[in-house]
């Protein structure tokens, strides 16, 4: 697509959803197309849109607008990068949740914010906290076929769970979930060149200065899932040489 259509921003993160796509700009602008038959492209309808229809970046988002977001088969759940998480759709098999991006609300057992992931399923939902906890809610149990399956939630009794409820960590072995828990320990010269390159005041003209926290979150986090080493090419985009860590 030309990126005139997102108004010459570039796009830093898209997602695709059961017949629909969402789109974030680098300016934290969230964009959608597609089918909008549960309220989940969040322009206030049920219509579809065959072209990108902005929706909305800091001044509904707050902060400096979009991150990321997760498509689901009817919802979709919103990241801002202020770390606050957005609902728009049909939530489980209930009725429709909203037809606009709705700031999930803080209860007893969960405070909306510091979230540095969201997943969102076709009847269910995750999302892993910035201290590496993990919170599900949805349908606990599917049926398929006449035969009953559990949804994903993780939860211990299978039952529907209608607001973000903790999973227990005992269930991880006592190990935080995410990429950078450890890393951070382990790489301490590498973490602090990452956090200095986009920090406002320590690192504003360094090489990473004005690389999107999303991307630069995205190549950490895919050179790291499935090896804890880092490659030669990260390392030169860094700035930095393998010293044999």
């Amino acid at each position: 697509m030309a990126t005139t259509i997102f108004g010459d921003e570039k796009v830093v993160h898209m997602s695709g959803g059961d017949f629909y796509t969402m789109v974030v700009t680098e300016d934290g602008s969230l964009w959608a197309c597609g089918n909008g038959h549960w309220g989940n492209l969040g322009v206030g309808s049920l219509a579809e849109i065959f072209t990108p229809e902005r929706i909305g970046g800091s001044e509904m988002f707050g902060g400096q607008g979009v991150r990321t977001t997760s498509c689901g088969r009817d919802h979709t759940l919103i990241l801002g990068k202020d770390n606050r998480m957005w609902v728009t759709g049909k939530m489980g098999d209930g009725e429709l949740t909203c037809v606009f991006p709705m700031l999930i609300p803080d209860t007893a057992k969960f405070i909306n914010g510091n979230i540095m992931t969201v997943s969102a399923g076709r009847r269910h939902s995750a999302a892993v906290m910035c201290d590496g906890t993990v919170y599900t809610w949805g349908k606990g149990t599917c049926n398929s076929r006449g035969k009953i399956h559990p949804a994903g939630l993780g939860q211990p009794d299978g039952d529907d769970v209608p607001t973000p409820s903790q999973l227990n960590p005992a269930l991880f072995h006592g190990a935080c979930v995410g990429h950078w828990h450890s890393w951070f320990n382990t790489h301490p010269d590498h973490a602090v060149a990452a956090a200095m390159s986009n920090h406002t005041r320590l690192g504003a003209d360094t090489q990473l200065g004005s690389t999107p926290s999303e991307i630069l979150y995205r190549i950490l986090g895919e050179d790291m899932r499935f090896k804890p080493e880092y490659s030669a090419g990260l390392l030169a985009l860094l700035g930095l040489h393998n010293r044999g860590v």
